[in-house]
């Protein structure tokens, strides 16, 4: 559906896309190291998930596949946002989200973000910030938080990485992620 006129896309049968953004490429057999994946023709490429290499799209590559690490391909012009590891859904835990920004091409996101336990959300409690890269300007802008729920941080946390080889990849924290303190207004930040 996302890449309806690259034919050898339509033709894979599992891998598909998580959002318009991470291409989930399951391996089918046991006992491999290594396994197939074909990248859609993409203009400006894909980023290995656990590596941070960056690879030309329409192409068949073969990449490390592990039990623990299925191959994942995030397309180049992307934000990925992840947040603090919880154990059940009402768990607090620190107030803070790395962005990874898979630069390449212009992205947006909106993170949305509710009390996660009620239906509030059904009656206008939730909160909504738009993030957005400008590849040409190499900015990150995060907009002004639009509403607002009960139980709401004020003050969010949010550290930003921008992905390359061994550089905000797989699930660990990106090391050198620049740390920015948000509370609710337009924040821009030029990438160095």
């Amino acid at each position: 559906m996302d890449f309806a006129i690259d034919k050898k896309a339509l033709e894979q049968s599992y891998e598909y896309m998580f959002g318009p953004s991470i291409l989930v490429a399951p391996v089918l057999k046991p006992n491999v190291n290594a396994w197939d994946v074909y990248l859609p023709e993409h203009k400006v490429g894909w980023y290995n998930f656990w590596t941070g290499d960056k690879v030309a799209g329409g192409q068949t590559i073969s990449t490390e596949a592990r039990i623990d690490k299925i191959p994942l391909f995030v397309k180049a012009g992307s934000i990925i946002p992840l947040g603090t590891e919880k154990q059940y859904s009402t768990e607090r835990v620190a107030d803070v989200t790395e962005l990874r920004v898979y630069a390449g091409a212009d992205a947006t996101f909106r993170l949305y973000e509710d009390d996660g336990v009620s239906y509030n959300y059904e009656k206008g409690q939730s909160a909504t910030i738009e993030i957005n890269w400008n590849e040409k300007k190499q900015t990150l802008t995060i907009g002004k938080r639009k509403g607002s729920f009960d139980g709401m941080n004020k003050v969010k946390t949010f550290k930003i990485g921008w992905v390359s080889n061994n550089n905000g990849v797989g699930l660990a924290s990106t090391s050198n992620a620049k740390e920015l303190i948000y509370k609710g207004n337009t924040i821009t930040l030029k990438r160095k």
